[in-house]
């Protein structure tokens, strides 16, 4: 999956994409309440924007990317 994230994640640069293995790290699984693997979350300033877990649906997960990009640079400006 993270190939996959990775390259729907090169138009935007200000995006940033970590990888925690929450079997090793059990603190993020439990700050973030992750009861199953795969989990994606996005954070825009510290609050939860998006959050796919299980399956996955890249088609979704670009629709979001975009809204929330698109909105966070019209804030910008």
């Amino acid at each position: 999956m993270s190939p996959k994230i990775r390259a729907l994640l090169e138009p935007y640069p200000s995006v940033y994409l970590g990888h925690i293995n929450a079997n090793e790290v059990e603190e993020v699984a439990s700050k973030f309440l992750i009861f199953t693997v795969p989990t994606m979350i996005m954070l825009v300033e510290q609050k939860e924007y998006i959050r796919a877990d299980r399956f996955v649906r890249l088609e979704r997960l670009e629709e979001q990317l975009q809204q929330i990009h698109s909105m966070y640079i019209q804030n910008e400006e």
